[in-house]
């Protein structure tokens, strides 16, 4: 007579019944030690988001507060085009904005920052149009920088393009924008910008384009000079007429002024 076998389960001796309930009951707190590690990454990652801003904003302040009473010795627009680029850089001719025409002034908020005596450094809108329209293009063609994102870039940033260097660049220029007055602003943003090959400055472009300080330009001359600085290394004042927006800014000047 054929008996099956059955197997009988093992017995656990107490010691094995021992561990396995160690492992099981440690199996919790392992859960836990790894949520706690994770929550610290998470507060960490986020803490240091934070204190990078306030560095950002910190640094934008502090420089604010410096060259609202000393003009800047160099840029980084400068140093880049001066070791990157290899461009010779003519010397600054600082020009103070009481001796800069009212009517020049104005041409350049006009052009590039009509909110800038009533914005905080940053224009939302203009922010919000450029994404719109940088989406539809499917690459970054336009930046809505007020003259003081502009100022901070010339100062302190660089020519690259990139929501980076843009976020950098809004809130360096909140932070500046509530410590250096407008006129200030304007002034170092009229003293600073690009405006050719090694040319940087109001005061520097009237002699380089023209041979004359600004104080002797035309209107036909500084329309001319306020026109070109969207993109002054690709045209100058006297090649501008080859590109129709840059045209449309001349007319739209004449027809104020």
């Amino acid at each position: 007579m054929d008996f099956k076998s059955t197997q009988q389960p093992p017995i656990l001796k107490a010691t094995d019944r021992a561990a396995t309930s160690v492992a099981i009951a440690g199996e919790p707190k392992k859960a836990r030690s790894l949520l706690r590690l994770a929550s610290r990454a998470v507060g960490i990652f986020f803490a240091g988001i934070l204190l990078a801003n306030l560095a950002i904003a910190l640094f934008g302040a502090t420089m604010g507060l410096v060259y609202s009473v000393v003009n800047p010795p160099v840029s980084s627009f400068m140093l880049q085009r001066k070791l990157l680029d290899h461009f010779t850089i003519r010397p600054i001719r600082f020009v103070p904005i009481k001796q800069i025409p009212v009517r020049v002034q104005r041409m350049f908020i006009r052009l590039e920052n009509s909110t800038f005596y009533t914005d905080p450094g940053i224009d939302i809108a203009a922010i919000e149009n450029a994404y719109r329209v940088n989406k539809a293009a499917g690459k970054i063609v336009l930046g809505g920088s007020t003259i003081t994102q502009q100022l901070v870039r010339t100062l302190f940033l660089t020519g690259n393009r990139n929501y980076f260097r843009k976020y950098v660049e809004a809130l360096m220029s909140v932070s500046l924008n509530a410590v250096m007055p407008k006129q200030r602003q304007l002034e170092l943003y009229l003293n600073s910008i690009e405006w050719g090959k090694g040319v940087f400055g109001i005061g520097a472009a009237a002699e380089y384009y023209y041979g004359r300080p600004l104080s002797r330009l035309s209107l036909d001359q500084t329309i001319r000079l306020a026109v070109i600085i969207t993109s002054p290394l690709r045209y100058s004042v006297f090649t501008f007429t080859r590109n129709p927006g840059m045209v449309e800014r001349y007319d739209f000047l004449w027809s104020i002024y």
